[in-house]
């Protein structure tokens, strides 16, 4: 999504400085693809209409054809999409309200602490002194929203708009839901984008000289590479022995459902059910067991997961896999009244020990037990 998310800024700013069809046509595709990878991109159409309409620039832009063909385009991206919702009772539109407006039943204390892990969720992934930069560039910006530009500059009014306006609708969104749910310290990643190109305008007024400048930008944009560059590599070929890391959520883990088809095969041929310890794990072997089983994940503890939204009633008395990086079988104990022990899997990464995976096989009870 963030990479839609700054095509489409880019894209908005051509169409504003030279408006073609042709440009108007990227910057809907550009809106209707971020859709797809994630519905908070909704955000930033919003965001940006706001900016037009409150500059005398983008006021002039939409009365042209050109925004309304962007939407037109943006639209025509999700119909697929749409259709298929349309079928499937909006279930993840659904899903989606649900995870962000959260419960409103709770206590005054317990909404102000919510959003002060929001809040502390931004100073950890950012650091708080990057995080103390990035604030103050959102107050910088939103600051100079208020100001009245003169008209002569209004290329430069609307320039500001859409810069700072898309970040400052973001954490007030993310913001707002905070205090009703729990949040994740990456929902307002994408107002980042272009939150960064305001507080770089701002640290470039501290720079005195146009040689500063250069190397301040080539550093900047170089170790951006660097960094990019790195991660591809770490992620396809290891070279730290980090451990239990960020990478492992990117690595292939194939590997995983070869073992457990291996299992499958030489101990319960049969067709079995297969669930797993958390909804990442159910999709994964999914995916990858040749026969696609319908798997699940009954004990999701997390922030709650789409997957689990077509959940379907298992038959009593079935015979089952349950597959989990637990080293406690609390939850097999739960899952089953008879079980034993299959295999376990070791996945390592970099010549380190990533993680243990575990399969357990046994007879389903009637109702999963609470506490054992």
């Amino acid at each position: 999504m963030v990479f839609f998310w700054a095509l489409s800024i880019q894209f908005a700013f051509s169409a504003a400085a030279d408006p073609r069809p042709q440009r108007w046509v990227l910057l809907g595709l550009a809106l209707g693809l971020g859709v797809l990878s994630k519905y908070s991109m909704a955000i930033l159409p919003l965001a940006l209409i706001i900016a037009f309409a409150a500059t005398r620039r983008g006021r002039e832009l939409l009365r042209t054809p050109g925004p309304y063909l962007a939407a037109a385009v943006g639209v025509l991206v999700l119909v697929p999409h749409l259709v298929w919702l349309a079928h499937h009772d909006f279930v993840s539109v659904s899903f989606q309200l649900g995870h962000g407006l959260g419960n409103s039943s709770r206590s005054t204390a317990e909404h102000l602490a919510s959003l002060g892990n929001f809040v502390a969720g931004q100073v950890a992934v950012l650091t708080p002194g990057l995080f103390l930069l990035f604030a103050f560039s959102l107050w910088r910006g939103a600051g100079l929203l208020r100001r009245r530009v003169p008209e002569v500059v209004d290329d430069t009014n609307l320039t500001v708009w859409v810069m700072v306006m898309p970040a400052v609708l973001t954490f007030l969104v993310f913001g707002l839901a905070s205090l009703v749910t729990k949040s994740q310290a990456n929902w307002p990643s994408a107002g980042y984008v272009t939150l960064s190109i305001v507080l770089g305008t701002i640290l470039a007024r501290c720079v005195t000289t146009q040689r500063a400048n250069k190397i301040i930008i080539l550093g900047a944009v170089g170790l951006a590479a660097l960094l990019t560059l790195y991660a591809h590599v770490e992620i396809a070929h290891p070279l730290v022995p980090y451990g239990r890391s960020a990478f492992d959520k990117l690595r292939d883990r194939s590997d995983v459902a070869r073992w457990l088809q291996g299992l499958r095969t030489t101990y319960a041929p049969g067709d079995a059910a297969v669930y797993a310890d958390n909804y990442r794990l159910a999709s994964l072997l999914a995916f990858y067991l040749p026969d696609h089983p319908a798997t699940d994940a009954p004990f999701e503890a997390g922030s709650g997961a789409q997957y689990t939204l077509w959940r379907q009633t298992q038959p009593v008395a079935r015979d089952a896999w349950y597959v989990t990086t637990s080293s406690d079988d609390g939850s097999a104990r739960r899952l089953f009244s008879d079980y034993r022990l299959i295999g376990t899997h070791v996945e390592t990464r970099a010549g380190r020990l990533s993680d243990t995976v575990r399969a357990y096989y046994g007879r389903l009870r009637s109702h999963p037990v609470d506490n054992l």
